[in-house]
Formats: C-alpha cells, structure tokens, sequence
C-alpha cells in the first residue's frame, strides 16, 4: 500500500499521512473543526494569531482556496524543523488533496516535538 511520508527526513519521529488514527484525539479535532486544527498548528509553527488562521481558513474553504495559507504554513513547519518535502505529493497535494490528513499530520508531528522540547528540558 502506499504511503505518503511527507516529513521524509529521517529522525525519532516521522509521522504518516495516512495515521489519523495514531491519535484520537487529534483527529477528534480535525474531523469536528478543521479551521480549528488549521488556526492551533499555525499558532505552534510560527505563532501566527489561532482565531485570525481559523477565520482565513473557514473564509477561503467556500472558494476551494483553504489550501494555500495550509500550504504555506505546512512548508513553513518543514523549514523550521529542516524536514524534506516527499517528491511524490509533497506540500500542495497533500494541502490540496488530503487535508485532513495533513492537518492530522502536522498536529501529531508538532504534539511530538513539544513532548520531546519538554522532556529535553526536565532533563537539563
């Protein structure tokens, strides 16, 4: 089966496209609001305002367009965390095409390097 990784650089935690269901809970969220899913990553990636990316998002969903601001901010979290973009969709085909997916994707992937920026510093 195939299996689009986007985050394809290879550390502890690389998360699928296609496992929604690793976590519940954040497909819970997605499923039920996805503007929201969109505003909370966006806040995480760059500290963009939640609401004012929840409310772009659900103003450019009726137009078919809600991919380009997810397409930045996706391309946005690979370049913070220096993660390669997978050549077979990569960042506009998975905003375009499987958008809760990725939403789903990012959330987990950006859930995981907080837990880990965390333990880091307990550590310390």
């Amino acid at each position: 089966m195939f299996d689009c990784v986007v985050f394809s650089k290879i550390f502890t935690s690389i998360e699928s496209l296609y496992g929604c269901f690793d976590n519940i809970d954040i497909c819970c969220c997605g499923v039920c609001c996805i503007p929201c899913l969109f505003g909370n990553n966006a806040e995480k990636i760059d500290d963009s305002n939640c609401c004012l990316m929840c409310c772009i998002y659900t103003l450019l969903t009726p137009c078919y367009l809600c991919w380009v601001p997810h397409m930045s901010k996706r391309t946005a979290l690979r370049y913070k965390y220096g993660l390669n973009e997978d050549p077979d969709c990569g960042d506009c085909g998975a905003a375009c095409c499987c958008p809760l997916c990725a939403l789903c994707q990012e959330a987990r992937f950006l859930e995981r390097q907080s837990k880990n920026q965390f333990e880091e510093n307990t550590n310390s």
